[in-house]
C-alpha cells in the first residue's frame, strides 16, 4: 500500500511538472505565432494558421486551471498526436522549418523528437484523481481562467480581424505601386476579368538555393481591385511588398523569393490572393521547380506504333544535363520485352544532351499499352529517369 500511495504520489508530481513545460511551450508557440500574425499583415501562413493560435492558448490554459485533467490529459496527448502526423507530412515535402513557433525556424525532425518525448512523457505520468488535484487551490484555477478568457479574446482578435484594412480612398501609394509598369495607353484596354491563375517554372534549379521572380497582374476589370488577403501555402515562397489593391487598367508586379528546399522533388507551390472582385474573388500564383533535377527527358511520353507491317518501330527521346556535372547513363528496363531503349555510353557533359533510341519489336508487341521506362543514371540525386511508352 505505502508503495502504490508513493508511485501515485511521484505520478502526480511528475504530471504536475510536465503541463507546466507544456503549457509554458504552447504559450511560446501560439504567442510567437501572433507576433509574426501583428507584424505581417499580409499573412505567409495558411489559412488554420490562426485557429491553430487560438487552440493552443486555450489548452495550455486549460491544463493550468485544473479542470477536468482526465480530459484535458487526453485532448492534449491527441493533439501531440496530430503535430506528429503534421511533421511527417513536412519532412515528406522536405520543408526546411515546421512553423510552430512563428518566425523561429526549426528542423521538423527536431519538432518529431519533441513530440515523441511529450507524448512518451504523457503515457509515464498521467493525471492523478481529481480530487487530490484540485488540493492546489482555487487561486491558481481563477487566475488560469482569467488568463484564458484574455487569450481567447485577443486570439479571437487575431482571428476575424480583417488584415487588410480597405484603403480604396487612401491617396498613400505603396512603394511597389509606385514600380508599376503602366502602358500610354492603359486607358483604352478592353474591359475584362482578372486572370485566375499565373504560373512560373523555373526549371532545374539548386536545392537550397533562392530565386527571386515576378507575376504581373493586369487589371482590365475598369475599376480598382482590393487585395484582402495574401496567403501563401508554403515558407519557402515570401512576398517582398505586397500591394493592398490593383489599380484599374494597369499592370501591377507582384514580386516572390522562392527559397528552394533540400530534398529533390519536383516542386509546386502557389500564393493565394483574396480580391473583393465577385468575378476572380481568388488569383492563385503558381511556382513550379524541379529542385536537384537536372535531367530532363523530352518528350516525357512517346508515342510509337506497334501495329504496321514492319518488324520494328524506332523513335528517340533526348535528355538534357542541366547541372554542372556530367552524368553516365548506366541501363534501362522495361516492364515489356518487347520494348527496348538504347543506352548510349558517352556520358551527358554540363548543358549537352543525348538521344536515346528506343525500339518496340513487333514479332511480341500485340496489342496497344502504356509501357514505362526506367533509365538508371550516375547520379546520386536523380538515379532514374521516368519516360512513358504508349505503343498504338
Amino acid at each position: 500500500m505505502e508503495f502504490h500511495n508513493n508511485y501515485s504520489r511521484w505520478r502526480g508530481h511528475g504530471y504536475r511538472l510536465l503541463i507546466i513545460v507544456i503549457s509554458g511551450v504552447l504559450f511560446a508557440a501560439s504567442g510567437l505565432k501572433a507576433s509574426q500574425y501583428f507584424s505581417h499583415p499580409f499573412l505567409e501562413q495558411p489559412w488554420w494558421s490562426s485557429p491553430e493560435i487560438l487552440l493552443e492558448w486555450a489548452l495550455a490554459c486549460w491544463l493550468l486551471s485544473g479542470f477536468a485533467v482526465r480530459w484535458a490529459w487526453r485532448t492534449v496527448l491527441l493533439l501531440f498526436s496530430g503535430f506528429v502526423i503534421v511533421i511527417f507530412f513536412q519532412l515528406n515535402a522536405g520543408e526546411d522549418s515546421c512553423g510552430c513557433f512563428g518566425a523561429i525556424d526549426i528542423p521538423p525532425a527536431y519538432m518529431l523528437i519533441f513530440d515523441a518525448i511529450v507524448i512518451a512523457c504523457l503515457l509515464v505520468f498521467r493525471p492523478p484523481p481529481e480530487r487530490s488535484y484540485h488540493r492546489l487551490g482555487q487561486l491558481q484555477r481563477i487566475g488560469s481562467m482569467t488568463v484564458a478568457v484574455c487569450g481567447v479574446a485577443v486570439m479571437s482578435y487575431v482571428l476575424f480581424r480583417d488584415p487588410l484594412p480597405d484603403q480604396s480612398s487612401d491617396p498613400v501609394v505603396s512603394p511597389l505601386e509606385k514600380s508599376t509598369e503602366t502602358s500610354p495607353t492603359a486607358t483604352h484596354h478592353a474591359v475584362g476579368p482578372l486572370p485566375k491563375e499565373l504560373v512560373r517554372d523555373l526549371g532545374a534549379i539548386d536545392p537550397e538555393s533562392s530565386h527571386p521572380l515576378s507575376f504581373e497582374i493586369s487589371n482590365n476589370t475598369g475599376r480598382d481591385v482590393a487585395i484582402k488577403k495574401i496567403t501563401a501555402k508554403c515558407k519557402c515562397t515570401r512576398l517582398q511588398s505586397p500591394p493592398n489593391r490593383l489599380p484599374a487598367q494597369q499592370a501591377t508586379r507582384i514580386h516572390v523569393i522562392f527559397d528552394a528546399p533540400k530534398k529533390v522533388a519536383d516542386y509546386s507551390k502557389s500564393i493565394e490572393l483574396a480580391t473583393d472582385d465577385t468575378t476572380t474573388p481568388a488569383i492563385r500564383l503558381v511556382v513550379k521547380a524541379a529542385i536537384g533535377k537536372y535531367l530532363e527527358v523530352k518528350p516525357q511520353v512517346l508515342q510509337l506504333s506497334a501495329n504496321d507491317n514492319e518488324a520494328s518501330s524506332e523513335r528517340a527521346v533526348t535528355i538534357l544535363n542541366h547541372g554542372k556535372e556530367p552524368v553516365r547513363l548506366i541501363y534501362a528496363t522495361s516492364n515489356n520485352p518487347s520494348v527496348i531503349a538504347r543506352v548510349p555510353r558517352k556520358p551527358i557533359e554540363p548543358g549537352g544532351q543525348v538521344d536515346v533510341p528506343i525500339v518496340v519489336d513487333k514479332h511480341t508487341s500485340t496489342k496497344s499499352q502504356a509501357v514505362p521506362i526506367s533509365i538508371h543514371t550516375n547520379s546520386s540525386a536523380q538515379p532514374t529517369i521516368q519516360v512513358q511508352i504508349r505503343l498504338h
